[in-house]
C-alpha cells in the first residue's frame, strides 16, 4: 500500500532522538512490529538518496502514524529534511513489511532485546498490548548510551504496572545512583534476570552490528538460533 502521510507534530523525546506524528490519507492496517518505507523528496540528497526504512512506532490503535529517529549532528540529507519538516508537509510511504511481531501463541514467553532506537517496535508493540489490554509473558532489556537518551520509560513503567512487563536498563556509563545495569546486553546479563530460557522466544533490535554481535552472545550462552528473532536498524554502526 502506498500513502500519503501528513505531518502534524514534531517532538523531541530525549537526547538526539525525535518522533514525527503523521496522519494518512488513508487508514493503514499493519501489525506492531512493522515497518514502512519513507520517501522524502529533498534538494540535493546525498548518495543514500530518498529512501529509508523506519519502524512504525505507534500502534495500530493509535490515530496517527508515529515515525521516531535518531538525529546526530551532521545527518544525513535524507534525516536533516526531516527535522526541518514542518506541520502540514508531506511524506510518502509504503508497506507494511516485516514478520518482527507477536507470536500468534499468547502463552509464549517473550525477550524484547533493544539496543538504542531500536527500542521503536517494542513501542508499538508495549502500546497496542496496553490498548487491547492484552497481558504477556515479556521481559524487555533495553540498552542506551546514557540514561539521557532512554526514550518511552512512561510507557513502559504502565505495562509493568498493567501487564506485568519486566524492564531492565542498561546504559554504557552509569549516572550517580543507577539503579540499572551497565554495559552490552550478554548471555551473563539475560541469564541474570531469567534463569531458565528454554521456552523463549528472544527479538533483537537495533543496529546490524549490535543485532548481530547480541545473537551470537546469545548462541554462546546456549540459547538456540530458531529462538532468535532480528530487526536490523541499517544506517547506524553504534546504539
Amino acid at each position: 500500500m502506498k500513502l500519503e502521510l501528513t505531518l502534524t507534530k514534531r517532538e523531541q523525546f530525549a537526547e538526539n532522538i525525535y518522533g514525527f506524528w503523521f496522519k494518512a490519507q488513508k487508514e493503514i492496517s499493519f501489525k506492531p512490529g512493522q515497518f514502512l518505507e519513507w520517501t522524502l523528496e529533498h534538494k540535493n540528497p546525498d548518495n543514500r538518496g530518498s529512501k529509508r526504512f523506519f519502524t512504525v512506532s505507534s500502534s495500530p490503535t493509535e490515530k496517527e502514524i508515529l515515525l521516531t529517529t535518531k538525529i546526530i549532528e551532521n545527518p544525513s540529507s535524507f534525516k536533516k529534511s526531516l527535522k526541518e519538516l514542518k506541520s502540514g508537509d508531506k511524506i510518502m510511504a509504503e508497506g507494511p513489511y516485516g514478520e518482527f511481531v507477536l507470536p500468534e501463541n499468547k502463552d509464549k514467553k517473550l525477550v524484547f532485546i533493544a539496543g538504542g532506537i531500536g527500542v521503536t517496535p517494542f513501542r508499538s508493540i508495549l502500546k497496542y498490548l496496553l490498548s487491547a489490554g492484552e497481558k504477556r509473558d515479556i521481559t524487555l532489556f533495553y540498552a542506551a548510551n546514557s540514561a539521557e537518551e532512554i526514550v518511552f520509560s512512561g510507557l513502559f513503567k504502565e505495562a509493568e504496572e498493567n501487564l506485568g512487563l519486566k524492564t531492565v536498563y542498561a546504559v554504557k556509563t552509569a549516572p550517580e545512583g543507577w539503579q540499572g545495569e551497565t554495559g552490552h546486553i550478554d548471555g551473563s546479563m539475560i541469564k541474570k534476570h531469567i534463569k531458565n530460557t528454554d521456552n523463549f522466544i528472544f527479538y533483537v533490535s537495533g543496529p546490524e552490528p549490535m543485532v548481530h554481535a547480541t545473537s551470537e552472545k546469545l548462541i554462546k550462552a546456549g540459547i538456540k538460533e530458531k529462538q532468535i528473532k532480528h530487526d536490523y536498524f541499517p544506517g547506524y554502526d553504534e546504539i
